[in-house]
């Protein structure tokens, strides 16, 4: 799965707060407090990947300006029409 970051607000709250930040690993209730969350900052231009297994979202946010991604998952192949 992935994350591409097209254009974003100016005001982005920082990591303290963690809003419209991308959050990797543990989901929002309580789970195995083995799994560490991540926090991922969007930044204009940065693409991220992470396996589509791991659970995923982005933290709430709210802004007057659009914020523009783009998210699509790839699949390994063989790289030929047959291996499809």
């Amino acid at each position: 799965s992935s994350a591409y970051y097209v254009r974003l607000p100016d005001e982005i709250p920082d990591a303290a707060s963690g809003e419209g930040w991308l959050y990797l690993g543990a989901p929002p209730m309580p789970t195995n407090p083995a799994i560490e969350p991540l926090l991922i900052e969007p930044r204009a231009g940065s693409l991220i990947l992470f396996p589509s297994y791991l659970w995923h979202g982005v933290r709430p946010f709210r802004s007057e300006t659009p914020r523009v991604t783009a998210a699509f998952d790839v699949r390994a192949g063989s790289g030929s029409p047959e291996g499809r």
